[in-house]
């Protein structure tokens, strides 16, 4: 396990060795907008099946991904009017849309589902190295199944730790909730999750009343 604390002399280096960690089916602990990520190529059913063995995770609970871009988003998701609504006013951001999946996705990631939790980040060290990757990654938090949230190193479980090729430090985090859940699949849409993102600025976006 490589750790590496990230600074702006360095930063160029350590988003070179991310990406050819995740080349090379490697896992990653990386700092999102929000707390510390699990990352793995997205698209590689191997990679995928280490997040779910390193949090614990029920093989029924489908893991979202990130990607830099709604150009990047819509080659694995079907972007609706509606997505792309609340995509203009609040991505990139703390917002997560569930869409309908294309199939160039694994089951694994997906959990059999035809569905997809589609995330663009604040600018920040994740979505560099997602553009400087040029594919997206797997966007869950680096805990494990249903323990809190990572927003520190120093609180990153054990087992996980160790059994990660990278660790990316940027030191403590500001603890703000998980990206606000939205699905779009069915109409009216659903908020799943609370979160940074009112669900009356969503409904609002879309020209809505809120339930």
């Amino acid at each position: 396990m490589k750790r590496v604390r990230v600074t702006e002399r360095v930063k160029s280096q350590v988003l070179r060795d991310g990406v050819k960690a995740l080349e090379g089916g490697g896992v990653l602990v990386v700092p999102t907008d929000t707390s510390y990520g699990l990352a793995v190529d997205a698209t590689t059913a191997n990679a995928v099946l280490k997040v779910f063995k390193l949090k614990k995770r029920p093989f029924n609970s489908p893991i979202h991904i990130i990607v830099n871009s709604v150009r990047m988003g819509m080659d694995y998701a079907d972007f609706t009017p509606e997505a792309l609504k609340l995509a203009e006013v609040f991505l990139p951001g703390s917002l997560t849309v569930i869409l309908n999946s294309r199939e160039n996705l694994p089951e694994l990631l997906t959990a059999r589902k035809s569905t997809i939790g589609i995330r663009i980040p604040k600018k920040n060290l994740v979505l560099e190295l997602v553009e400087l990757f040029k594919k997206p990654i797997t966007a869950t938090s680096a805990n494990i199944h249903g323990e809190p949230d990572v927003y520190s190193i120093e609180d990153l479980p054990w087992e996980i730790g160790k059994n990660v090729d990278m660790i990316i430090d940027e030191g403590r985090l500001p603890e703000v909730k998980p990206s606000t859940l939205v699905d779009l699949t069915s109409w009216p849409p659903k908020i799943l999750r609370k979160g940074p993102i009112s669900s009356h600025e969503i409904f609002e976006v879309l020209g809505l009343k809120e339930e």
